[in-house]
Order: C-alpha cells, then sequence, then structure tokens
C-alpha cells in the first residue's frame, strides 16, 4: 500500500454532525438497554480515538455515567443520542452519536462493516453521479463574475475527489469552477455555512494558489502513521500566486471547510473575512453500533507546519471580522479598493465608479414621482414596487439611487442614468458610463 493510498484510508472526509433528525418518534422503537449503547460508545471511543491516553479518559467517563444510570431514563433514541452527544461534544467538535435504524445511510457516505466494527477514518468510495453531492455540483454550487472583475465561488462542501484521475467528477467540477472565473483579477471563495468534507479535495483547491511543493500543509497524526495533507499532483489549470484571494467564513464553517482558510491564512496566501468558524479539526468517521446507532470518533488530529497547532476549538479567526451577512460585501469593498491601488486608465475609471457607488449604497430619495414619464420615444421611467424603472425598448431595468438626480442601473452597474433639472423640473435624462455619456433623452 502506497502513502498516498494509507492517507485515503487514515485522513477521513470531515463529516458535518449537525444532522437533521428525520424520524416521528412514534416511529422508533424504545431503547431497551440504554446502559449498553453508552457502553458501546464508549469502547468505539477507546478503540479509535488518535490521542490513546485522552480517549480512554473520555471513555471511562462515559462508563461511569452509565453505571450511574445517567441514561436510563431516555427510552426515545433520539433523546439518547443527543444525551451522549452533549457528554462527548466538549471533548472534541466532532464527536457526535446518530440514531439511524435499518438500512439508513449514515452521513457522508452508508453504513459499512458489523456492529461494533466501524468503517474506521476512511473517507470511503467516491461519490456516485447519482449521489446527493453530485446534485450539488461537488460542493461548487454557485460561480459568478462580480462587477470590477472579482471571481466568486460559493462551496458548500468539500467533496471526495480523486486529483490523479481528470475524469473524475469531482475534479471536472473544481477544474471548472476555476475556469468559470479565469480572468478575475481577485477572487472571493465563500464558505459560510459550509459544512466541511475530504481532505483531498482541500489540499487540491488550494494547490490551484499556492506554488508547488508548498510547505503549508497540515500533516495527520494518527495511532498508526503521521501523513500529509499535501496535494499529490498540480492543478489541471493555471496556478493564481498573485490573485488576491478572500475567503468568507462564518459560525457555520466547519470540519475540512475550516482547514481550507486555515492552511491559506496561515500561510499568508488569503484574508478570512466574517466570523469564526466552528471549530472542529480533527477527522474521522461514523462507527455503526447495535440498534441503529453510531458514533463519529475522531480518529487522527492535524497539525499545520507553520503554527504547528489547529484550529479545533478556537475556530479560525476572521483577519477582517464582520457579521456573516456583510461578509461579502465586505471583501468587495476591500478587493476593490485593493485592485484600484495598481490600476489605471478605463480600469481604474471603473473601479473608482463601483466604490463610489458602493459607498452610496445607503443613498434615499424621497420624491420618485418627479422622474416618471416618457424621455421623447425612445426611454420612459415608472415606478414599480417602490423603485424607478427605465424602459429602452423592451429592456426594463431597476435604479438604485446613489447621489441626487442619479441611479445606477441595477441590470448593470457601471450604467448610470442621471437626470438632469431646468428651473427645479427634471427635464432630461443621461445615460452614463465611466467613460463618458452613452445617450441624452429630453422630456417634452
Amino acid at each position: 500500500m502506497t502513502k498516498n493510498m494509507r492517507f485515503a484510508s487514515l485522513a477521513a472526509a470531515l463529516v458535518v454532525v449537525a444532522l437533521p433528525l428525520s424520524l416521528a418518534a412514534a416511529d422508533q422503537a424504545p431503547v431497551s438497554n440504554p446502559r449498553e449503547i453508552a457502553t458501546q460508545v464508549a469502547k468505539a471511543v477507546d478503540d479509535i480515538y488518535f490521542d490513546v491516553k485522552r480517549g480512554h479518559t473520555i471513555a471511562e467517563g462515559l462508563r461511569a455515567n452509565a453505571q450511574k444510570g445517567d441514561y436510563d431514563r431516555f427510552t426515545n433514541p433520539l433523546d439518547l443520542a443527543t444525551a451522549l452527544t452533549s457528554y462527548l461534544h466538549p471533548f472534541d467538535g466532532h464527536f457526535a452519536v446518530v440514531y439511524r435504524p435499518g438500512d439508513e445511510p449514515l452521513p457522508g457516505g452508508p453504513r459499512r462493516g458489523g456492529p461494533g466494527a466501524g468503517p474506521g477514518p476512511g473517507p470511503g468510495p467516491a461519490p456516485g453521479p447519482n449521489s446527493p453531492v453530485a446534485r450539488q455540483n461537488y460542493g461548487f454550487v454557485h460561480t459568478e463574475m462580480l462587477p470590477g472583475g472579482i471571481g466568486y465561488l460559493q462551496v458548500n462542501q468539500f467533496a471526495q475527489i480523486n486529483p490523479k484521475d481528470a475524469n473524475d467528477p469531482a475534479h471536472k467540477a473544481v477544474d471548472a469552477a476555476l475556469q468559470s472565473v479565469a480572468g478575475a483579477r481577485a477572487i472571493i471563495i465563500d464558505l459560510r455555512d459550509s459544512r466541511g468534507g475530504a481532505p483531498s479535495m482541500v489540499a487540491y483547491l488550494a494547490s490551484y494558489f499556492v506554488a508547488a511543493n508548498a510547505q503549508i500543509f497540515n500533516t495527520f497524526h494518527t495511532r498508526g502513521a503521521s501523513l500529509s495533507e499535501a496535494p499529490v499532483t498540480d492543478p489541471t489549470g493555471p496556478r493564481r500566486l498573485d490573485t488576491p484571494l478572500y475567503i468568507l467564513a462564518n459560525g457555520g464553517t466547519g470540519s475540512a471547510s475550516e482547514s481550507f482558510p486555515y492552511t491559506l491564512q496561515t500561510a499568508k496566501r488569503a484574508v478570512i473575512v466574517g466570523e469564526p468558524t466552528n471549530g472542529r479539526a480533527n477527522p474521522g468517521g461514523f462507527v455503526p453500533l447495535l440498534g441503529g446507532f453510531a458514533v463519529f470518533v475522531s480518529g487522527g488530529a492535524p497539525e499545520n507546519p507553520i503554527t504547528h497547532t489547529n484550529w479545533e476549538g478556537k475556530g479560525v479567526l476572521p483577519d477582517l471580522p464582520v457579521a456573516s451577512a456583510d461578509a461579502l460585501a465586505r471583501a468587495q469593498d476591500v478587493a476593490l479598493q485593493r485592485l484600484l491601488t495598481g490600476a489605471d486608465g478605463p480600469y481604474a475609471a471603473e473601479l473608482r465608479w463601483l466604490l463610489a457607488d458602493r459607498n452610496a449604497s445607503a443613498f434615499r430619495t424621497s420624491d420618485l414621482q418627479a422622474y416618471t414619464g416618457g424621455y421623447g420615444a425612445e426611454a420612459n421611467v415608472t415606478i414599480e414596487n417602490g423603485a424607478l424603472v427605465l424602459h429602452q425598448g423592451r429592456r426594463a431595468a431597476t435604479l438604485r439611487p446613489v447621489a441626487p438626480d442619479v441611479f445606477v442601473s441595477l441590470l448593470d452597474p457601471l450604467v448610470h442614468a442621471q437626470f438632469e433639472r431646468q428651473a427645479g423640473r427634471v427635464a432630461a435624462l443621461n445615460v452614463v458610463t465611466p467613460m463618458g455619456p452613452l445617450a441624452r433623452f429630453t422630456r417634452p
């Protein structure tokens, strides 16, 4: 078995632990022996947790609780799973006990192995074309070019990837996402509420933004080995070594979705914008137990070569703290300002235009009625849903005020509608871009 194959089996996909409860209480068989379930959970922790001494201490505490009868009152299996998770979770952010009876799949993949013989910390098979992750484009749920030449990628999970197989669907998805923003002058990767996933995707995506053989990637320490997370191949597309990179994060950003910003932040390659992340660092897998229960146990712990620690418990702290809802706007503002520093000519004019409009986003005007009506045969202005709308032929653009008598088109942020007044009355409409006026329409 090669080193990379051992890594695939030891450095697991980091699985989200906030799980939907899909079973009604009436459909659940009462728990016949809560002490036995607690004892099985303790054994899994004792057998698998990456820190042998700490795992034994955690397991002994759980056994003591069970012997005292702390869990005897829980006859509903979901209540018992919640109680066991509440004990375990403070020791490691990934600990979780779930109830999945019958053939219901465990989070991160189908149930594997028999009772008490868990899957270990392996990531399992790559997701197939009919899997839920495939329906979410292997995590790359949205790509866009924002005004000013800023590429935007929204990544809701880090799917398992075979980086050496160009036909692997997750490989194709990440390459296509990067290609879609090939012309970007700056890139924003949105990991808000991104639930984690596979270290292999973390390494491959990060490789687009750092030099070959960059010594920045985690080493995973397990009971039997220490193995690197470093990418095993070069990215398909060109590296973006000088492209400003911003990563959005919040308290819902967990596991592998924290590894990505942590790695690039410590390497001083990315600016993290938003809120502290969840603080779940240690990868592992679900261990099936009797009675439909399973427990997630961390089989390894990452160590960053720069900090010599990880983000467990602390989370990844943002460089630019801001409320999660405002993180994208803040990242855009910072990116536009940084791009303006080195820009000249038409591009500089475009950036100044965009920044001025963004700074005027709170501007209000009270008398929209003054602007309505026809402007010759070519333009007409109406009020729809409380906003001005400019009609030119079959094209209709909603307008947002940015200054007295000046509005920006929501169809194209590089187009302004500037209204002229004569003796206090709106008499003409100019359509203007950063490079100058496009057209002028007069009122009868």
